[in-house]
């Protein structure tokens, strides 16, 4: 009887159900107040745009952070005698969206506002469940494989499995990454791709074999 050790792999890729914006809310001004109010002004405004996609059914949920303000110093030319204090009131508001065709308009109507935006890509709590498990089975399959290959190497065969030891697993997307969608003033929404979500696992098998 042999001991082998068999690594195997399960993978698959499935495009994104679920988008996640968050909509980073900037508002500068040499006045406390005015910095505040803008802040605050621009802030509602993105948490209502969240609201009312969700009573439409286009998005499942929304969070907002509280609005923060702090103080900067800056130099005015470059000039050590020459300061000058720069209110910096700050939020972000995040708003997922499961109608995938929504995400290029709302990261327009979010520039054309001047909020500085990113996306980033999910599945399904469901979804991601179910290929978690399909993955997990494939790669315990491909270890078994490739003891088997083993074992017939050897003259023998696989006669009992003495572990499976998971090594990694994950969800993560692939593509061309989450850009960050800065703000500009255009004539139309811009294309954003949906990206794929990669699903791995990897596990490491033990076998015990015994004679073919």
């Amino acid at each position: 009887m042999t001991t082998i050790q068999a690594t195997g792999t399960g993978i698959a890729s499935i495009p994104a159900e679920l988008a996640t914006i968050t909509a980073n809310i900037d508002a500068r001004s040499s006045d406390r107040s005015t910095s505040v109010a803008n802040a605050t002004t621009l802030h509602n405004e993105v948490v209502d745009t969240a609201k009312k996609l969700i009573e439409s059914g286009d998005a499942i949920w929304h969070s907002a952070s509280p609005i923060r303000t702090m103080a900067q110093k800056t130099y005015v030319n470059g000039q050590p005698d020459q300061v000058a204090i720069e209110y910096v009131t700050t939020s972000y508001v995040k708003i997922k969206l499961s109608n995938l065709e929504l995400v290029s308009e709302l990261a327009t109507k979010l520039a054309e506002a001047g909020v500085d935006a990113s996306v980033g890509w999910s599945l399904t709590d469901e979804t991601k469940r179910s290929t978690e498990s399909d993955v997990r089975k494939q790669a315990v399959v491909e270890a078994g494989q490739v003891a088997a290959d083993y074992a017939e190497a050897l003259g023998e065969q696989i006669g009992v499995v003495l572990s499976i030891t998971d090594v990694s697993s994950g969800v993560q997307p692939v593509g061309p990454g989450s850009g960050v969608m800065r703000s500009l003033a255009v004539s139309a929404p811009a294309e954003v791709t949906i990206e794929d979500i990669t699903v791995t696992s990897q596990v490491i098998g033990t076998y015990e074999t015994i004679q073919a």
